[in-house]
């Protein structure tokens, strides 16, 4: 009975072996590598994407015409509030006309006032007029050419600069290309001027 209950045995381990199916070798996963580099290709021209997105969606842009105003458009900018006009200095200077004069007033926000070599002082309300006026014409959001392609016998020949909280900018004109926003300014400034040498 015992080498029966032995026999037995011997045949389940030997049908065991013959089933059991061998272990797998395990298999390289890795991708082939490749002899040649990747291909690199240069970023696309900026300007020629522009112009290439512009043609597809039919963008037209117009150049504003020579003497006239053109105010920037904030209104998508995020969280822009416009503040009143602040200045340090204004420099006006007109030159040429007939005789070829040449005129420079320097503002300055506490009152100073210099014209060409002479030094005055001005009245808090006087310097509340000029950054007044500026402040209406939007200085600092205009943009536009004002001056021609060349400059014309005679002609006067105007610069406005103002420096302040928002940097510096200077605008020049030239006499028949001045639109009427900023001939107002130029007139304040030779009324402002007159009225200073006068009361002096």
């Amino acid at each position: 009975m015992r080498s029966m209950r032995l026999l037995v045995f011997v045949l389940v381990i030997a049908v065991s072996a013959c089933t059991s199916e061998p272990t797998p070798a395990p298999t390289n996963t890795a991708p082939p590598t490749s002899e040649a580099p990747p291909e690199v290709t240069a970023p696309p021209d900026s300007s020629g994407v522009l112009a290439t997105t512009a043609a597809e969606n039919q963008v037209v842009i117009t150049p504003v015409p020579v003497g006239t105003v053109s105010i920037a458009d904030n209104s998508g900018t995020p969280n822009f509030t416009p503040a009143p006009l602040d200045f340090t200095t204004v420099v006006y200077a007109r030159y040429g006309g007939i005789t070829g004069e040449r005129t420079i007033v320097r503002l300055f926000s506490d009152g100073r006032l210099v014209i060409d070599d002479a030094e005055y002082q001005v009245t808090p309300a006087e310097v509340e007029s000029i950054r007044a006026a500026l402040d209406r014409i939007q200085f600092y959001d205009i943009r536009g050419t004002f001056s021609g392609p060349a400059v014309q016998p005679d002609a006067y020949q105007y610069s406005i600069g103002v420096s302040g909280s928002r940097g510096a900018l200077t605008i020049t004109m030239q006499e028949g290309y001045i639109p009427p926003e900023l001939q107002g300014i130029i007139d304040t400034f030779n009324q402002f001027v007159t009225n200073v040498q006068q009361g002096s």
